[in-house]
């Protein structure tokens, strides 16, 4: 090894080597692709939000697991019915 190398594992990659981009592509994350995409989340978001809490609502009546477990679905159901509205409003 010279002096003044740096010393790495084997198969470790260079801070610059991340990903596919190289020193220029630093992000590992996707660009946005515009106002439309922002829209469907924007309608994920209230879409998790109004079936997390109706399905809170109907499970705390039963108890807390149930409550949690309808919760959980309800968010679930929120983001695809969401999306749904959001593609079908925006119809692209």
């Amino acid at each position: 090894m010279r002096p003044g190398a740096i010393r790495r594992w084997p198969g470790a990659q260079a801070a610059g080597d991340v990903c596919c981009g190289g020193a220029q592509g630093r992000s590992q994350f996707p660009s946005p692709t515009g106002l439309l995409d922002a829209v469907s989340r924007l309608f994920a978001i209230i879409g998790s939000t109004i079936g997390g809490w109706l399905g809170w609502t109907l499970g705390e009546r039963v108890g807390f697991m149930t409550a949690w477990t309808l919760a959980v679905v309800g968010t679930a159901a929120g983001v695809y019915y969401g999306r749904r509205f959001a593609d079908q409003l925006l119809d692209y």
